[in-house]
């Protein structure tokens, strides 16, 4: 039995279990201010990329089409999994480790990673859970490890997921993580957002 220590598991599976391709958060493609790191060489092969709240694992498998080999993805519901399995066969890729099991468990995921890649996992989290994210990322982090972190949703509102995120709240909760931002855009343009992300994504870089 994987643990669940956030308590949103049962939450997550209904909402994969429901969740056709290109419905509600799921886009179809991989995030294009993800292509825009790799082409421009922020984001380079070798190195160990850890991926929360991986999905249909789009993300993991343009990660694995353009030289990075060592890609960890994980999600709390076993759905999500069996579809990012599905999807990464359906493209030709079988080296990316999924994982099923709690994000925040410490027994699920103990070794380190040089790059953190927060892709809507966040603003997914339960507001009492958005405490322990950036304890959790540090942790998991090797010494001088990136948090990518595409800050979203930029906006105010209430309730969620998704959960409203500010960038004054992602500066404190991640510098008292010792996280140090190396590189904040409060709005990506649009060609560097999905249609339901525009205007509201933001992207942060920060080094352990």
């Amino acid at each position: 039995m994987v643990a669940d220590l956030s308590g949103s598991g049962e939450r997550w599976e209904e909402v994969w279990q429901n969740l056709k391709p290109g419905e509600r958060f799921d886009r179809l493609s991989v995030a294009p201010a993800l292509v825009d790191l790799v082409e421009t060489g922020v984001l380079n092969p070798p190195m160990k990329v850890l991926l929360p709240g991986v999905g249909r694992g789009y993300e993991a498998v343009y990660l694995a089409k353009n030289g990075f080999d060592d890609i960890v993805g994980i999600d709390i519901s076993p759905t999500a999994l069996k579809e990012a399995q599905k999807y990464s066969e359906e493209n030709g890729i079988t080296g990316i480790k999924y994982v099923q099991g709690d994000f925040f468990d410490p027994q699920v995921l103990t070794e380190e990673y040089d790059v953190v890649i927060d892709f809507i996992f966040k603003c997914a989290l339960l507001p009492e859970l958005q405490t322990q994210w950036a304890p959790r990322i540090s942790e998991l982090l090797k010494p001088r490890g990136r948090l990518i972190y595409f800050m979203f949703p930029l906006q105010e509102k209430e309730g969620g997921p998704p959960f409203a995120q500010n960038i004054p709240d992602i500066l404190e909760a991640t510098s008292s993580a010792g996280l140090k931002p190396e590189n904040i855009i409060d709005a990506l343009p649009p060609e560097l957002a999905h249609d339901i992300h525009q205007g509201r994504l933001g992207l942060g870089i920060f080094r352990k």
